[in-house]
């Protein structure tokens, strides 16, 4: 792994909404829900461009990692199956072997210079570095393994310049056995179109926490409900990381960026078709 860090940081990506024409407005509320979040849906099986796109980076990502690196595995939402457009299209873990001397930040920035010496023009994201591949956005989040019979890692934080101790496959487990998938599309979507800073992790905590006492079934009375709890209370409600009760998810937006979600929650909630706040 080469451990040096670039001078030339590139800004988080701004990734654009694609152009979704409206449908007619005479289905109902769930159909016209539904309908939004089916255009929006990233395919995450075997032969899908996102897949593909991950597959020919795999080469290049073991080379970088040699005889450090343990695995490479798909995670994030495109594991759980929550990704949507626009956003990221596939994440890949890289888990890197205890044995390895490097630090998770060494590690960090070590994936960075590698991809940028590559020329893949790569973007630092907080825990992980973006590039795109076949004109897809692909993360990739490099962890150090704690133990080598664990699934524990140390990843890096580059906005607190932290380390934080977790287990991202707990992470996915947590997610899509709340069964509310379908819901936490829909607030993805709607979060790129408010342009809010909420990251993904945050915002499938917060979803599962307003919906713990909601019936599974009706996709667009569940989404009002989560924008009624991010109208309400969300602001100040602490989030942590169920694998790791240490980790406070909700210390990643500031008390500012928290209520500017909050505000987008109620002026939504306010309009005549609430539901086509979400497109």
């Amino acid at each position: 792994m080469v451990n040096n860090k670039p001078n030339n940081i590139l800004p988080d990506s701004d990734w654009h909404l694609p152009a979704i024409r409206h449908t007619s407005y005479t289905m109902n509320t769930d159909q016209y829900v539904d309908s939004v979040i089916a255009r929006c849906l990233v395919d995450n099986t075997a032969g899908s461009a996102a897949y593909l796109a991950a597959e020919a980076l795999i080469p290049s990502l073991r080379e970088w990692g040699g005889a450090s690196l343990q695995s490479i595995s798909y995670s994030g939402s495109f594991a759980k199956g929550t990704a949507v457009t626009p956003g990221t299209d596939v994440d890949l873990f890289l888990s890197v072997r205890p044995s390895c001397d490097m630090s998770a930040r060494d590690i960090y920035w070590s994936l960075y210079s590698f991809l940028d010496g590559r020329q893949l023009l790569p973007q630092t994201r907080d825990v992980g570095v973006s590039v795109r591949m076949h004109g897809l956005c692909v993360d990739l989040v490099p962890g150090r393994q704690h133990e080598q019979s664990t699934r524990e890692h140390t990843l890096y934080r580059r906005k607190a310049d932290t380390a934080v101790d977790t287990n991202v496959s707990e992470h996915a487990k947590f997610v899509t056995r709340s069964g509310l998938t379908q819901e936490i599309r829909a607030m993805k979507i709607w979060r790129a179109r408010q342009k809010l800073a909420f990251p993904s992790f945050y915002l499938e905590l917060t979803t599962i926490a307003a919906l713990k006492e909601s019936a599974r079934g009706s996709t667009a009375k569940n989404f009002r409900t989560t924008l009624e709890y991010l109208a309400n209370g969300f602001a100040e409600t602490t989030v942590v990381d169920p694998a790791n009760s240490n980790n406070i998810v909700s210390d990643d937006l500031t008390s500012d960026e928290r209520h500017a979600v909050k505000r987008a929650a109620q002026k939504s909630l306010s309009t005549e078709k609430w539901e086509h706040s979400l497109w």
